[in-house]
């Protein structure tokens, strides 16, 4: 029989993937953290993670990543860094409530739900959504005695609601002026670590348990291609999934792939091979309902020539001996783990050269373990419940050596009709562990490298 139990606050933050990776010490209460999504009016996105204090209710604010760890902080840390994913418990259906302002636009949600968010794919692990008539009152913040608490007043409430007021003021400071005025959207995810008794082992179990779209009043006055790119990236965020550096990927940053035809074409690649794959990685392993081909088979993401952009990579930075991932994209997703000790994660990057044949030359090899495995606490060794891993960069001096391959190596490219000034053909080979004690197992596939970003360099 499993024991359910409350995690002390130093596990509980190991398993929060996006957010910093150890924990600062708020005593044994409950903690729970806080991954918002940032829409603007542009069609692109910015995520940011916040440790919520438990005496207060605030999010404690995470300064804005650096552009890179400094190289005396960075020989301390893993070239690769691994991270877990997290998910809701499934299979469930999510049910949004509304505001009185968002209600009238109830259908437009619902139209994004129905078209790009439950559609079946044979696997019905994936949480469904759907809008509910419920109506959630908001109060004005004229009624709070400290005003800073309007902005909390939906968290923690159970309730998982598409907000819209008339006065936009959670966009506003307590001031009454717009924070980011091309900020459109703002999506909080808010997450949970429980743990149960498995056998001699305590093993982690992540769940995200409530999620809150705040919209602008102007939000479906935009164009539809905008306004469903935004509220596509945000309902997808709310399913645990996270933002990777593959173009055909409508959650990366610089998806130069993802057009609004691609987005609205279930046959896309965007879809076919991007986001039902995707499911699968993320919904399709739980051991008592998956195939178990799934499991034992290796495998990852993003599909053979995919386009990888490096361009505006974030790295983690470092503060008070956390590492902190929040905007921090993945490059590979994959059911190969890492553990602890030797059992690292291993990707080594070669670039083709023009040779005839073809030569493979190294550029980068990337190692880590799974951040951290097991975990020492005065219950004993905690493990996590790993259902998959995010491979993530995780120092300057890789990323430029990648950017520098593009630049010496790489030459102008159209790619699925997308034009390219310089991209490098590379190959992947990923070395890792489907179980703890099984054999180590290898992947290798091809890409394209590009260091393109929003702007080019």
């Amino acid at each position: 029989m499993k024991r359910m139990t409350w995690v002390p606050p130093a596990l509980i933050i190991l398993v929060l993937s996006s957010g910093p990776v150890r924990a600062q010490t708020y005593g044994q209460q409950k903690i729970r953290f806080m991954m918002q999504v940032d829409g603007y009016a542009d069609g692109s996105s910015s995520v940011s993670c916040y440790m919520i204090n438990p005496e207060t209710r605030m999010p404690i604010p995470m300064k804005r990543a650096s552009d890179n760890l400094s190289e005396e902080t960075a020989a301390a840390f893993q070239s690769a860094v691994i991270t877990r994913s997290w998910h809701w418990d499934w299979p469930t259906t999510i049910g949004f409530k509304f505001t009185n302002d968002s209600k009238p636009h109830k259908n437009k949600v619902k139209k994004i739900q129905n078209t790009q968010i439950n559609q079946r794919r044979g696997n019905n692990n994936v949480p469904t959504m759907r809008v509910t008539n419920q109506i959630v009152a908001v109060k004005p913040i004229s009624q709070f005695h400290n005003p800073n608490l309007y902005y909390i007043q939906l968290d923690f409430d159970e309730k998982n609601t598409v907000v819209m007021t008339s006065d936009d003021q959670f966009f506003k400071d307590i001031f009454g002026n717009l924070v980011e005025p091309d900020r459109v959207s703002l999506t909080k995810i808010f997450a949970t670590l429980y743990y149960a008794q498995q056998g001699s082992r305590l093993i982690g179990l992540h769940r995200i348990e409530e999620t809150d779209i705040y919209l602008r009043m102007d939000y479906f006055s935009r164009s539809k291609d905008i306004y469903t790119r935004l509220g596509l990236v945000a309902l997808r965020f709310c399913l645990g999934y996270q933002a990777t550096v593959w173009t055909h990927d409508y959650m990366s940053p610089n998806n130069h792939h993802a057009t609004p035809q691609a987005i609205q074409t279930i046959n896309s690649d965007t879809w076919q091979k991007i986001s039902f794959v995707r499911d699968d990685f993320y919904y399709q392993d739980k051991l008592t309902i998956a195939s178990p081909a799934f499991l034992e088979i290796p495998r990852m993401l993003p599909f053979e020539n995919e386009v990888l952009d490096i361009g505006d990579y974030t790295l983690p930075y470092v503060e008070n001996d956390e590492i902190i991932l929040g905007k921090t994209s993945i490059l590979f997703l994959t059911n190969l783990k890492a553990f602890g000790g030797a059992k690292k994660a291993v990707v080594k990057i070669y670039r083709i050269t023009d040779d005839n044949p073809p030569k493979q030359k190294r550029i980068v090899t990337l190692s880590g373990n799974t951040l951290y495995y097991p975990q020492n606490t005065s219950y004993g060794e905690v493990y996590p419940a790993i259902f998959l891993n995010h491979i993530r960069l995780g120092r300057q001096v890789e990323l430029n050596k990648l950017k520098n391959a593009v630049k010496n190596f790489g030459k102008a490219q159209t790619i699925d009709g997308v034009h390219f000034e310089k991209a490098l053909p590379i190959k992947v080979k990923i070395f890792g562990y489907l179980t703890e004690n099984g054999a180590k197992k290898k992947l290798v596939r091809n890409f394209w490298l590009v260091n393109q970003g929003k702007k080019q360099d």
